[in-house]
């Protein structure tokens, strides 16, 4: 009996690759936003610490100079969230992009499999009416020699 052949199953293995390899680049964005976002978190532990110790030497008294050492840092702390912020939100948006990208490849590895579905089923009804034939044609000549 002939095998089954789907004719577009390198298409399908190709798109099943890809889709593995765009799964690891989301992986890689998925892992390195979380990172930022760690980071983030650091910076705004630290600035609510130094936020606090100048609230404590402004209660304490202290020199004018301190005080702005202080407050230079927290202005740079600042900085430094917005910037952190605004490179997770870059990430993000590649996250959101890589996700677009990996239903697309789904989507076509979901159409290649129920068009290999279907090919299957014509396959197997082609074979099982070659077969009925070939069995009615065994009968009718087994009814002839008797």
């Amino acid at each position: 009996m002939k095998k089954f052949i789907f004719s577009l199953q390198s298409v399908l293995r190709l798109k099943e690759n890809i889709e593995e390899n765009e799964k690891t680049v989301l992986y890689s964005l998925e892992a390195k936003k979380n990172a930022l976002c760690r980071e983030l978190s650091s910076l705004e532990s630290q600035y609510r610490g130094t936020s606090q110790e100048l609230k404590n030497l402004v209660c304490s008294g202290t020199s004018s100079l301190k005080i702005s050492e202080y407050t230079y840092y927290i202005q740079d702390l600042d900085r430094k969230k917005a910037a952190k912020q605004r490179e997770i939100n870059e990430v993000q948006a590649r996250i959101e992009k890589q996700t677009d990208l990996l239903l697309q490849i789904r989507t076509e590895i979901k159409s290649l499999e129920k068009l290999k579905e279907n090919q299957h089923k014509v396959f197997t009804f082609a074979r099982n009416k070659k077969n009925d034939i070939m069995i009615e044609d065994f009968v009718a000549g087994r009814r002839l020699m008797v």
